[in-house]
């Protein structure tokens, strides 16, 4: 079941734009770079 997922999942991501999947990963790498920030400004201010 995992394996179809996984093949169906693939197979969707070849149909894929690369405008969309950038945009689609947008908010993920804002997500990252402000979670590194914060642990960055908690570590150096106490």
């Amino acid at each position: 079941m995992i394996r179809d997922w996984w093949q169906d999942w693939l197979a969707w991501w070849e149909t894929v734009s690369p405008e969309f999947a950038f945009l689609l990963a947008l908010p993920f790498a804002i997500a990252v770079a402000s979670a590194i920030g914060e642990c960055c400004r908690r570590k150096h201010h106490p």
